[in-house]
Parts: C-alpha cells; sequence; structure tokens
C-alpha cells in the first residue's frame, strides 16, 4: 500500500508507516479515512473560510492544503473562551449564521477521502 501524501497525526508517512507496520497484524488491512471541509463553493464557506483566517487560531498554518507529507493535529481552530478574539469571533459566526441560514441551518459541505490497503 502507498500511502496518501498527507495523513492528519503530526508524523511523516515514513514514521507513519513504521508505527502501521509496528502495530498492525503481518500483512495487516489499514484504512485512513478523514472529511476536507469546503472552503469555497458557497458564499456561506467563503465567509466562513474568512472568519477562521481571521480568528481562528493558528488557522493558516494547519488549514489542508497546507499539509503535505506531515500529518496534521486534529484541533478546534475557535479562540479559547479566554482569547481576547473569542467575542468577536462569535459576533462574527453569528453575523455570517444570520446571513446564509435557511430555516436555521447552514450547509457545510465535506469530502471524504478514504485509503485502505494491506501494510507488508
Amino acid at each position: 500500500m502507498s500511502l496518501p501524501p498527507k495523513l492528519g497525526i503530526g508524523s511523516t508517512a515514513s514514521g507513519a508507516r513504521r508505527e502501521f507496520v509496528r502495530i498492525l497484524r503481518p500483512v495487516g488491512w489499514l484504512v485512513l479515512l478523514w472529511n476536507e471541509r469546503g472552503t469555497d463553493s458557497t458564499p456561506f464557506l467563503r465567509d466562513y473560510e474568512q472568519l477562521l483566517l481571521t480568528y481562528g487560531a493558528d488557522y493558516k498554518e494547519v488549514r489542508d492544503e497546507r499539509t503535505t507529507s506531515v500529518i496534521r493535529v486534529f484541533r478546534s481552530n475557535a479562540p479559547d473562551p479566554n482569547d481576547s478574539n473569542h467575542a468577536a469571533t462569535l459576533r462574527e459566526l453569528k453575523r455570517i449564521f444570520d446571513k446564509h441560514q435557511q430555516f436555521d441551518r447552514v450547509l457545510f459541505e465535506y469530502t471524504t477521502r478514504i485509503y485502505f490497503g494491506q501494510v507488508t
């Protein structure tokens, strides 16, 4: 199995492969799965992406298109409640939601990526 170019846990692809071989049974099966959030296919997603770029804690460094052979650590991009940007982030999020909601809902589009195979 060849591993995809980005995985998700803070390691290089070669380091991740070594760990998979270590923990799997011989010729074990591996499934890698994650969801990539759309960023620009709708006005709401463009506004939400801008919110994250403006207020997201280190979002510019960890967003999907910046990851290549390094696996990113999954975490929230929301500012901590004690952060000075927390209140402004919530105000902007409410403004974006109110602008784009239909029947009190907004649509987040995701593409699910699945890779699977036997690790030898």
